[in-house]
């Protein structure tokens, strides 16, 4: 699997957990708001704060459904080597590329922790 496939994996499971976490807070919310309030309010307010929630629960829903997968990602080409870096922090010290498009892992910053590439000629880093 290639680094840009891992990321877009990464991505789409990110999106789907945070639509998961939206739905399920926003199915429960209501129904304790509903329960708490009725002590100290009306049964009308509640249903006031319900139908609140309830708004707010389509809105964020909308978003989520507004998102469309893509087969491919694309990217700036600065952020390709970021990402291949990104991806290659989570591998064994010994195993990581030498270089990275124009980038050169220094290796007396290559930990398991976190590596340090640099290109001399644009003066960057990536950490």
């Amino acid at each position: 699997m290639s680094t840009l496939d891992t990321i877009t994996t990464h991505s789409k499971k990110i999106l789907n957990r945070a639509g998961h976490i939206v739905d399920s807070a926003f199915s429960v919310f209501p129904k304790k708001v509903a329960t708490t309030t009725e002590r100290v309010f009306s049964a009308n307010t509640a249903n006031q704060i319900s139908d609140s929630i309830q708004d707010v629960k389509n809105n964020f829903a909308s978003l989520f459904q507004n998102i469309v997968e893509e087969d491919t990602i694309n990217l700036a080409t600065e952020d390709v080597a970021c990402g291949i870096i990104a991806n290659l922090a989570y591998c064994d010290p010994f195993s990581r590329d030498k270089e990275v498009d124009t980038y050169k892992l220094i290796e007396e910053y290559n930990k398991i922790e976190y590596c340090l590439y640099r290109d001399d000629k644009a003066q960057k880093y990536i950490l």
